[in-house]
């Protein structure tokens, strides 16, 4: 069992695995041997309802117009909806602005209203309003 509280030697130790993972998964990409990765803040599994992944941001909130509200790149809503599809876990989306914390399930989010920024041609953001979020402070 691992230590829930690692030194900051087996933290660092542990940051290091993950960049070197992400350095492989990017050089995979590059080669086609694989699509797409991503990676989600948490894989949670709950007591008596089904696993669910979390992406989590700490952003200011976007100002209106259209909406005051929060989102992420186009790409990761494509690539969370894509894993949602093939494995059926679905993706909780929570953002920390200030003191509060906004939350809402990320497929609801696609149904309901939302807009694209112009962003550059590979990092547009898709935001959702204020409104479609549950809220709470932290």
């Amino acid at each position: 069992m691992s230590d829930l509280h690692p030194s900051p030697a087996a933290h660092q130790r542990g940051w290091r695995g993950e960049l070197r993972l992400q350095r492989e998964l990017d050089q995979l990409v590059a080669e086609g041997r694989i699509q797409a990765f991503m990676q989600p803040e948490a894989l949670v599994i709950p007591a008596a309802d089904a696993p669910f992944l979390i992406e989590a941001k700490d952003q200011d909130r976007f100002k209106a117009p259209p909406f005051d509200g929060h989102g992420l790149p186009v790409w990761q809503v494509a690539l969370y909806e894509r894993a949602r599809a093939a494995t059926g876990l679905r993706t909780m989306f929570l953002v920390y602005d200030g003191p509060d914390c906004f939350r809402a399930w990320l497929d609801e989010l696609e149904r309901g209203p939302h807009f694209d920024t112009a962003g550059t041609i590979k990092r547009p953001r898709r935001i959702y309003p204020l409104t479609s979020y549950a809220r709470r402070a932290t």
